[in-house]
């Protein structure tokens, strides 16, 4: 949803001879850079995070078909406002293309190892000794591990809504 509205604001319109939603590109970097962070839907650090990322991408601090190592992109994209380790090691996973970055703070991914290794809950620090036996392939051990978080049990609450339990 959060996309969609930042596609329809700030993305470029295109006419495809499709049936459907098609109707526009993501914004560029540039469009992106120049934004109002209340564009974008959500909290202004967030926001502020996105918009500084894009402005690094579109005046070049940031290339993105540079190949460095692991721990020098780590560095660069930690060097930007608002980016820590853990979007740091998402980025370098999904965007670079590092096979051995592992966000090893995730919430789902410590509740999906504590329930593997059968641990009532894991640390980042611990979760992280654990993942040292996967290297050079942590990115995939991570996505094996999201998609064997356990199902948290579903319950009603007071307003009648369904939802999942985070506990």
């Amino acid at each position: 949803t959060v996309c969609g509205r930042l596609v329809q604001r700030l993305g470029e319109r295109i006419d495809v001879p499709l049936n459907g939603s098609l109707h526009s590109l993501f914004p560029t970097a540039e469009a992106l850079a120049g934004a109002d962070p209340a564009l974008l839907d959500m909290p202004r650090a967030r926001a502020n995070a996105i918009l500084g990322f894009a402005a690094a991408v579109a005046t070049g601090e940031v290339d993105l078909y540079r190949r460095e190592d692991l721990p020098e992109t780590l560095a660069r994209l930690q060097a930007l406002p608002g980016i820590g380790p853990w979007s740091a090691h998402l980025m370098a996973a999904r965007v670079f293309d590092h096979a051995d970055a592992f966000p090893a703070s995730d919430l789902g991914l410590r509740k999906s190892a504590a329930s593997i290794f059968g641990a009532g809950s894991l640390t980042a620090r611990e979760l992280e000794r654990h993942a040292e036996q996967w290297r050079p392939w942590r990115t995939t051990a991570a996505a094996y591990l999201w998609m064997a978080v356990p199902e948290q049990p579903i319950r009603t609450n007071r307003t009648n809504r369904t939802t999942r339990e985070t506990s």
